[in-house]
């Protein structure tokens, strides 16, 4: 009997270390930088500081150093889900980043920053993946 219980004892402990080690964990990843992520997401983030953040800002507020010049100030990319009905926009992003769906502001589909590269009939596979990678830096920095 007092085997069983010391088995008991062992297997309650155990079960605790577990969730213990599952929720610091969790409550870790919470405040890990959200630009941390993946390959990707690192990838997306050199592209956007590249091509968009000399508008949309560094951080996507809208507060990069060209936006003074422009006639509208660059949306806050940050609340894209937000003002989403709390629905991340990839397919409508990535319209936009390749050229299929145009902003007044980017121009045509030849927008300055991406040209040609990214025209709907001419993309190829490196292009796509480097859309894919904004596209999801710009899901990371989403203020929820």
């Amino acid at each position: 009997m007092h085997q069983r219980a010391r088995t008991r004892s062992d297997l309650a402990m155990t079960k605790g270390k577990h969730l213990l080690t599952f929720v610091v964990a969790f409550t870790l990843s919470e405040f890990q930088s959200p630009h941390s992520f993946s390959s990707e997401i690192k990838a997306g983030q050199a592209e956007y500081e590249n091509k968009c953040a000399a508008c949309h800002g560094k951080d996507g507020s809208g507060n990069g150093p060209v936006a003074p010049a422009l006639r509208r100030q660059p949306p806050d990319l940050r609340l894209l889900t937000r003002n989403n009905r709390g629905v991340y926009p990839a397919e409508v992003l990535r319209g936009i980043v390749d050229g299929r769906r145009s902003l007044r502001a980017h121009g045509n589909y030849e927008m300055p920053v991406w040209g040609r590269e990214t025209s709907p009939g001419g993309t190829d596979i490196s292009t796509n993946e480097r859309i894919a990678a904004i596209v999801e830096y710009l899901r990371s920095m989403q203020i929820k």
